[in-house]
């Protein structure tokens, strides 16, 4: 397992190299797991593809680092082999006979319960309010904005 920060990503201050053989990230904030995913690409391409800095557009995480800057600058992504998830596989899908890229995310997920992950979540954990305070603060920004304009 390799731990880099958001900051990394955004300031391309990572090396182009070395990443082939991660396949599973964990976004974070300290212990606080926010969103599980898996690449079968470079991982770091696939990172800057949700914090929008492709042709993609920002992921519903991706959203939510930019919504949170600057604090989310220090915010961790957990970068995980397939032999790094073999744990999960082993605690959730014991009769499981090896372990693949689909599996080990699924696995991954099961562990956190990420709230930014639907699929293969059962039990999502809540996204805390400490994270949607600003959304909510813009939203009703844009709301007395408009009503007030219509006055």
């Amino acid at each position: 397992m390799k731990t880099i920060t958001i900051a990394q990503i955004l300031d391309n201050a990572l090396s182009e190299s070395g990443w082939k053989d991660f396949c599973i990230y964990v976004f974070r904030d300290d212990d606080f797991v926010l969103y599980v995913g898996k690449s079968t690409q470079n991982i770091i391409d696939r990172l800057e593809e949700h914090l929008g800095l492709t042709y993609r557009d920002q992921s519903q995480v991706g959203r939510l680092i930019m919504e949170n800057a600057p604090l989310s600058r220090s915010w961790s992504v957990d970068l995980l082999t397939l032999e790094d998830s073999l744990q999960f596989v082993r605690e959730y899908f014991p009769e499981s006979m090896g372990i693949d890229l689909e599996l080990a995310e699924r696995a991954t997920i099961l562990r956190h319960s990420p709230p930014l992950n639907g699929q293969s979540n059962p039990h999502p954990n809540a996204l805390p309010r400490k994270y949607t305070t600003k959304r909510d603060e813009k939203i009703k920004a844009v709301i007395k904005k408009v009503f007030n304009e219509k006055k």
